[in-house]
């Protein structure tokens, strides 16, 4: 089994190895929120947040899983509140898990 940990056996697509942070936004009300090369979310010192946990990925399929629920979870947390940080999360874990989009978020967060 090939680990996610980043122990070298996961590289990022900048081609570094270890853990590191890849991407931050801001929520609506200010809060920064950071993705992590292994699909990791948290805030701006690596401090969790609330209602959303993180990510610890075993395999690369599940780290891809991860990045991928990570990508769509940033790039929509600018429309929310940290209040609703969880609710977003959850929803981009289900739709990251079956290879949905944006439009599929939005969807699922419509009807939250």
């Amino acid at each position: 089994m090939t680990t996610a940990t980043n122990h070298g056996h996961l590289t990022c697509s900048c081609g570094h190895a270890g853990l590191h942070r890849i991407a931050e936004r801001e929520t609506a009300d200010g809060w920064v929120v950071c993705l992590w090369s292994d699909g990791a979310i948290a805030g701006r010192l690596g401090n969790s947040i609330p209602g959303v946990p993180i990510a610890r990925p075993r395999t690369e399929a599940t780290a891809r899983v991860a990045l991928a629920a990570g990508w769509l979870f940033l790039d929509e947390v600018a429309l929310y509140d940290s209040a609703e940080l969880p609710a977003l999360y959850a929803a981009a874990r289900r739709v990251a898990a079956r290879g949905g989009s944006h439009v599929d978020l939005r969807r699922a967060m419509a009807r939250v």
